[in-house]
Protein backbone atom coordinates (compact mmCIF):
# COMPACT_ATOMS: atom_id res chain seq x y z
CA UNK A 1 0.00 0.00 0.00
CA UNK A 2 1.37 3.41 -0.91
CA UNK A 3 1.14 6.25 1.57
CA UNK A 4 1.86 9.96 1.53
CA UNK A 5 2.80 11.03 5.06
CA UNK A 6 3.30 14.61 6.18
CA UNK A 7 6.96 14.07 7.10
CA UNK A 8 7.91 12.83 3.63
CA UNK A 9 9.27 15.79 1.66
CA UNK A 10 11.05 14.50 -1.42
CA UNK A 11 12.91 11.56 -2.86
CA UNK A 12 16.50 12.03 -4.08
CA UNK A 13 17.18 11.64 -7.78
CA UNK A 14 20.16 9.39 -7.04
CA UNK A 15 19.49 7.67 -3.69
CA UNK A 16 22.42 6.14 -1.84
CA UNK A 17 22.10 2.37 -1.43
CA UNK A 18 23.12 0.29 1.57
CA UNK A 19 23.25 -3.51 1.62
CA UNK A 20 23.20 -5.34 4.93
CA UNK A 21 24.73 -8.74 4.23
CA UNK A 22 26.56 -7.31 1.24
CA UNK A 23 29.30 -9.97 1.15
CA UNK A 24 26.91 -12.89 0.74
CA UNK A 25 26.17 -14.34 -2.68
CA UNK A 26 22.90 -12.46 -3.18
CA UNK A 27 24.31 -9.36 -1.53
CA UNK A 28 27.14 -9.31 -4.08
CA UNK A 29 24.64 -9.85 -6.89
CA UNK A 30 22.61 -6.82 -5.86
CA UNK A 31 25.75 -4.79 -5.27
CA UNK A 32 26.51 -5.41 -8.96
CA UNK A 33 22.90 -4.65 -9.88
CA UNK A 34 22.97 -1.21 -8.23
CA UNK A 35 26.51 -0.21 -9.20
CA UNK A 36 25.89 -1.10 -12.84
CA UNK A 37 23.09 1.46 -12.71
CA UNK A 38 25.31 4.20 -11.33
CA UNK A 39 24.36 4.02 -7.66
CA UNK A 40 26.69 4.60 -4.73
CA UNK A 41 26.58 1.45 -2.61
CA UNK A 42 27.76 0.83 0.96
CA UNK A 43 27.84 -2.66 2.45
CA UNK A 44 28.02 -4.20 5.89
CA UNK A 45 28.72 -7.78 6.80
CA UNK A 46 30.90 -9.78 9.17
CA UNK A 47 34.32 -8.13 9.23
CA UNK A 48 33.47 -5.05 7.14
CA UNK A 49 34.64 -1.58 8.27
CA UNK A 50 31.02 -0.37 8.23
CA UNK A 51 28.51 -1.68 10.74
CA UNK A 52 24.83 -2.26 10.01
CA UNK A 53 24.05 1.01 11.78
CA UNK A 54 26.64 2.86 9.68
CA UNK A 55 25.04 1.58 6.48
CA UNK A 56 21.57 2.55 7.67
CA UNK A 57 22.69 6.06 8.65
CA UNK A 58 24.42 6.66 5.28
CA UNK A 59 21.72 5.29 2.96
CA UNK A 60 18.40 6.36 1.49
CA UNK A 61 17.63 2.74 0.54
CA UNK A 62 18.64 -0.25 2.67
CA UNK A 63 18.51 -3.73 1.16
CA UNK A 64 18.58 -6.48 3.78
CA UNK A 65 20.18 -9.60 2.32
CA UNK A 66 20.53 -12.09 5.17
CA UNK A 67 19.69 -15.79 5.71
CA UNK A 68 15.96 -16.42 5.77
CA UNK A 69 15.96 -18.07 9.19
CA UNK A 70 17.58 -14.94 10.71
CA UNK A 71 15.85 -12.24 8.67
CA UNK A 72 12.89 -11.48 10.93
CA UNK A 73 15.02 -11.14 14.07
CA UNK A 74 17.55 -8.93 12.26
CA UNK A 75 14.80 -6.68 10.89
CA UNK A 76 13.20 -6.40 14.33
CA UNK A 77 16.55 -5.47 15.86
CA UNK A 78 17.26 -2.86 13.18
CA UNK A 79 13.72 -1.42 12.93
CA UNK A 80 14.28 1.28 15.59
CA UNK A 81 17.32 2.51 13.64
CA UNK A 82 15.47 2.98 10.37
CA UNK A 83 14.17 6.52 9.91
CA UNK A 84 11.23 8.26 8.23
CA UNK A 85 11.78 8.87 4.52
CA UNK A 86 14.04 5.79 4.19
CA UNK A 87 13.13 2.79 2.05
CA UNK A 88 13.86 -0.68 3.42
CA UNK A 89 13.87 -3.71 1.11
CA UNK A 90 14.40 -7.37 1.84
CA UNK A 91 14.93 -10.27 -0.57
CA UNK A 92 13.76 -13.19 1.57
CA UNK A 93 12.10 -16.24 0.02
CA UNK A 94 9.10 -15.71 2.32
CA UNK A 95 7.35 -12.39 2.73
CA UNK A 96 4.91 -12.58 5.64
CA UNK A 97 7.53 -12.97 8.42
CA UNK A 98 9.70 -9.98 7.37
CA UNK A 99 6.63 -7.85 6.69
CA UNK A 100 5.39 -8.57 10.20
CA UNK A 101 8.82 -7.67 11.61
CA UNK A 102 8.58 -4.26 9.92
CA UNK A 103 5.11 -3.40 11.21
CA UNK A 104 5.17 -0.04 12.98
CA UNK A 105 8.61 0.87 11.62
CA UNK A 106 9.14 4.55 10.77
CA UNK A 107 10.73 3.72 7.42
CA UNK A 108 9.00 2.63 4.24
CA UNK A 109 9.11 -1.08 3.51
CA UNK A 110 8.73 -3.21 0.36
CA UNK A 111 9.38 -6.94 0.24
CA UNK A 112 11.15 -8.34 -2.81
CA UNK A 113 11.66 -11.94 -3.88
CA UNK A 114 14.03 -12.40 -6.80
CA UNK A 115 13.04 -15.69 -8.44
CA UNK A 116 16.63 -16.39 -9.44
CA UNK A 117 19.87 -17.16 -7.70
CA UNK A 118 23.26 -15.45 -7.48
CA UNK A 119 24.55 -17.20 -10.60
CA UNK A 120 22.61 -15.16 -13.17
CA UNK A 121 24.69 -12.98 -15.48
CA UNK A 122 21.84 -10.95 -16.92
CA UNK A 123 18.72 -9.66 -15.17
CA UNK A 124 16.69 -9.29 -18.36
CA UNK A 125 13.71 -11.64 -18.34
CA UNK A 126 14.17 -12.72 -14.73
CA UNK A 127 11.15 -12.60 -12.41
CA UNK A 128 10.98 -10.27 -9.42
CA UNK A 129 8.03 -10.58 -7.04
CA UNK A 130 7.18 -7.34 -5.25
CA UNK A 131 5.08 -7.24 -2.07
CA UNK A 132 4.29 -3.64 -1.05
CA UNK A 133 4.24 -3.00 2.67
CA UNK A 134 3.91 0.71 3.38
CA UNK A 135 5.60 3.08 0.97
CA UNK A 136 5.17 6.61 -0.40
CA UNK A 137 4.54 7.24 -4.11
CA UNK A 138 7.98 8.66 -4.97
CA UNK A 139 10.19 5.83 -3.64
CA UNK A 140 7.68 3.32 -5.03
CA UNK A 141 7.92 4.89 -8.49
CA UNK A 142 11.72 4.98 -8.24
CA UNK A 143 11.83 1.27 -7.35
CA UNK A 144 9.42 0.21 -10.08
CA UNK A 145 11.29 2.26 -12.68
CA UNK A 146 14.60 0.73 -11.61
CA UNK A 147 13.28 -2.83 -11.90
CA UNK A 148 11.48 -2.20 -15.18
CA UNK A 149 14.51 -0.58 -16.84
CA UNK A 150 16.60 -3.60 -15.80
CA UNK A 151 14.28 -5.78 -17.90
CA UNK A 152 12.89 -7.73 -14.96
CA UNK A 153 9.45 -9.31 -15.14
CA UNK A 154 7.63 -7.79 -12.17
CA UNK A 155 4.75 -9.46 -10.37
CA UNK A 156 3.06 -7.45 -7.61
CA UNK A 157 1.09 -9.31 -4.94
CA UNK A 158 0.40 -9.38 -1.22
CA UNK A 159 2.73 -11.15 1.19
CA UNK A 160 -0.06 -13.63 1.93
CA UNK A 161 -0.58 -14.48 -1.74
CA UNK A 162 3.17 -14.82 -2.22
CA UNK A 163 3.73 -17.22 0.67
CA UNK A 164 0.76 -19.40 -0.29
CA UNK A 165 2.02 -19.67 -3.87
CA UNK A 166 5.53 -20.48 -2.61
CA UNK A 167 4.14 -23.70 -1.15
CA UNK A 168 3.70 -24.82 -4.77
CA UNK A 169 6.74 -23.11 -6.31
CA UNK A 170 9.21 -24.01 -3.56
CA UNK A 171 7.96 -26.04 -0.58
CA UNK A 172 6.48 -29.06 -2.38
CA UNK A 173 9.20 -29.32 -5.08
CA UNK A 174 11.97 -28.89 -2.51
CA UNK A 175 10.53 -31.44 -0.10
CA UNK A 176 9.95 -34.04 -2.81
CA UNK A 177 13.46 -33.48 -4.22
CA UNK A 178 14.98 -33.86 -0.76
CA UNK A 179 13.02 -37.08 -0.28
CA UNK A 180 14.27 -38.41 -3.64
CA UNK A 181 17.84 -37.69 -2.59
CA UNK A 182 17.31 -39.38 0.78
CA UNK A 183 15.83 -42.42 -0.98
CA UNK A 184 18.91 -42.80 -3.17
CA UNK A 185 21.09 -42.57 -0.07
CA UNK A 186 19.01 -45.08 1.88
CA UNK A 187 19.09 -47.51 -1.05
CA UNK A 188 22.84 -47.13 -1.39
CA UNK A 189 22.57 -45.91 -5.00
CA UNK A 190 25.72 -44.27 -6.32
CA UNK A 191 24.66 -41.30 -8.46
CA UNK A 192 27.50 -41.65 -10.95
CA UNK A 193 26.94 -45.40 -11.30
CA UNK A 194 23.21 -44.88 -11.93
CA UNK A 195 24.09 -42.76 -14.96
CA UNK A 196 25.20 -45.93 -16.77
CA UNK A 197 21.48 -46.83 -16.93
CA UNK A 198 20.15 -43.34 -17.42
CA UNK A 199 17.44 -41.95 -19.66
CA UNK A 200 17.61 -38.25 -20.61
CA UNK A 201 14.83 -37.33 -18.19
CA UNK A 202 16.44 -39.24 -15.29
CA UNK A 203 19.73 -37.49 -15.97
CA UNK A 204 17.99 -34.12 -15.79
CA UNK A 205 16.15 -35.09 -12.60
CA UNK A 206 19.40 -36.31 -11.04
CA UNK A 207 21.05 -33.01 -11.92
CA UNK A 208 18.23 -31.16 -10.15
CA UNK A 209 18.66 -33.36 -7.07
CA UNK A 210 22.40 -32.76 -7.08
CA UNK A 211 21.88 -29.03 -7.60
CA UNK A 212 19.68 -28.79 -4.52
CA UNK A 213 22.09 -30.71 -2.28
CA UNK A 214 24.99 -28.55 -3.52
CA UNK A 215 23.40 -25.54 -1.82
CA UNK A 216 22.70 -24.33 1.71
CA UNK A 217 20.73 -26.82 3.82
CA UNK A 218 19.60 -24.09 6.23
CA UNK A 219 18.00 -22.13 3.39
CA UNK A 220 15.91 -25.10 2.24
CA UNK A 221 14.98 -25.93 5.82
CA UNK A 222 13.80 -22.36 6.41
CA UNK A 223 11.82 -22.17 3.15
CA UNK A 224 9.95 -25.33 4.15
CA UNK A 225 9.60 -24.89 7.90
CA UNK A 226 8.85 -21.16 8.15
CA UNK A 227 6.14 -20.99 5.50
CA UNK A 228 2.90 -20.05 7.34
CA UNK A 229 0.87 -22.38 5.10
CA UNK A 230 3.08 -25.45 5.44
CA UNK A 231 0.70 -27.55 7.54
CA UNK A 232 -2.24 -27.53 5.14
CA UNK A 233 0.01 -28.15 2.13
CA UNK A 234 1.94 -30.98 3.79
CA UNK A 235 -1.37 -32.60 4.72
CA UNK A 236 -2.40 -32.65 1.05
CA UNK A 237 1.04 -33.95 0.06
CA UNK A 238 0.89 -36.68 2.70
CA UNK A 239 -2.61 -37.77 1.64
CA UNK A 240 -1.97 -37.77 -2.11
CA UNK A 241 1.38 -39.51 -1.72
CA UNK A 242 -0.24 -42.14 0.48
CA UNK A 243 -3.03 -42.75 -2.03
CA UNK A 244 -0.52 -43.11 -4.87
CA UNK A 245 1.71 -45.46 -2.87
CA UNK A 246 -1.30 -47.57 -1.93
CA UNK A 247 -2.39 -47.88 -5.57
CA UNK A 248 1.11 -48.91 -6.66
CA UNK A 249 1.74 -51.30 -3.77
CA UNK A 250 -1.55 -53.15 -4.20
CA UNK A 251 -1.61 -53.11 -7.99
CA UNK A 252 -4.71 -50.92 -8.24
CA UNK A 253 -4.34 -50.02 -11.88
CA UNK A 254 -7.74 -48.39 -12.26
CA UNK A 255 -7.23 -46.10 -9.28
CA UNK A 256 -3.78 -45.07 -10.53
CA UNK A 257 -4.96 -44.43 -14.09
CA UNK A 258 -8.09 -42.58 -13.00
CA UNK A 259 -6.10 -40.20 -10.79
CA UNK A 260 -3.56 -39.76 -13.61
CA UNK A 261 -6.28 -38.83 -16.11
CA UNK A 262 -7.93 -36.43 -13.66
CA UNK A 263 -4.64 -34.59 -13.14
CA UNK A 264 -4.01 -34.53 -16.90
CA UNK A 265 -7.44 -32.90 -17.36
CA UNK A 266 -6.63 -30.39 -14.61
CA UNK A 267 -3.42 -29.29 -16.40
CA UNK A 268 -5.16 -29.19 -19.79
CA UNK A 269 -3.17 -27.80 -22.71
CA UNK A 270 -0.21 -27.11 -20.48
CA UNK A 271 0.68 -30.82 -20.71
CA UNK A 272 1.30 -30.53 -24.46
CA UNK A 273 3.23 -27.30 -24.01
CA UNK A 274 5.36 -28.84 -21.25
CA UNK A 275 6.09 -31.91 -23.37
CA UNK A 276 7.31 -29.72 -26.22
CA UNK A 277 9.43 -27.48 -23.99
CA UNK A 278 11.04 -30.34 -22.08
CA UNK A 279 11.81 -32.18 -25.32
CA UNK A 280 13.79 -29.13 -26.40
CA UNK A 281 15.46 -28.89 -23.02
CA UNK A 282 16.36 -32.58 -23.01
CA UNK A 283 17.85 -32.31 -26.49
CA UNK A 284 20.07 -29.45 -25.36
CA UNK A 285 20.96 -31.29 -22.14
CA UNK A 286 21.80 -34.49 -24.00
CA UNK A 287 24.01 -32.65 -26.48
CA UNK A 288 25.89 -30.98 -23.63
CA UNK A 289 26.44 -34.34 -21.91
CA UNK A 290 27.49 -36.04 -25.15
CA UNK A 291 30.28 -33.50 -25.53
CA UNK A 292 31.66 -34.54 -22.14
CA UNK A 293 31.08 -38.23 -22.81
CA UNK A 294 33.16 -38.18 -26.00
CA UNK A 295 36.32 -37.74 -23.95
CA UNK A 296 35.21 -40.51 -21.59
CA UNK A 297 34.73 -42.81 -24.58
CA UNK A 298 38.23 -42.09 -25.89
CA UNK A 299 39.73 -42.73 -22.44
CA UNK A 300 37.81 -45.99 -22.12
CA UNK A 301 38.99 -47.23 -25.54
CA UNK A 302 42.60 -46.45 -24.66
CA UNK A 303 42.25 -48.25 -21.35
CA UNK A 304 40.58 -51.31 -22.89
CA UNK A 305 43.20 -51.61 -25.63
CA UNK A 306 45.90 -52.01 -23.00
CA UNK A 307 43.94 -54.43 -20.78
CA UNK A 308 44.43 -58.23 -21.14
CA UNK A 309 41.20 -59.85 -22.31
CA UNK A 310 38.96 -61.24 -19.60
CA UNK A 311 35.22 -61.38 -19.00
CA UNK A 312 35.33 -58.66 -16.33
CA UNK A 313 37.97 -56.35 -17.76
CA UNK A 314 35.81 -54.39 -20.26
CA UNK A 315 33.08 -53.83 -17.67
CA UNK A 316 35.57 -52.70 -15.04
CA UNK A 317 37.24 -50.32 -17.47
CA UNK A 318 33.92 -48.83 -18.54
CA UNK A 319 32.86 -48.29 -14.94
CA UNK A 320 36.04 -46.48 -14.04
CA UNK A 321 35.88 -44.30 -17.13
CA UNK A 322 32.24 -43.32 -16.59
CA UNK A 323 32.77 -42.58 -12.91
CA UNK A 324 35.73 -40.38 -13.72
CA UNK A 325 33.79 -38.27 -16.19
CA UNK A 326 30.25 -38.37 -14.77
Amino acid sequence: MTENPSDFKSWPKHPRIGIIGGLGAMGKLFHRFFTERGATVAVSDVGTPLSNHDVIDQSHVVLVSVPLHRASNILQDLAPRFRPGQLVLDICSLKMPPQKAMEGCAAWYVGLHPMYGPYVEDFVGQTMIVCPGHVAPQPWQWLMSLLEKAGLKIHICSAQEHDRMMTVIQLIPHVTTVVLGHCLREMGIDAAESLRFTSPIYRLELDLIGRLFAQDAALYAAIAMENPYKSEVLEVLRRVFGETMDAVEHGRWQAFIQAFEQTRAHFGEFCTQALHETNQLLTWHQNANNHGNQKASVDNKAKLSSTPFSYNAPLQGAQEGEKAHA
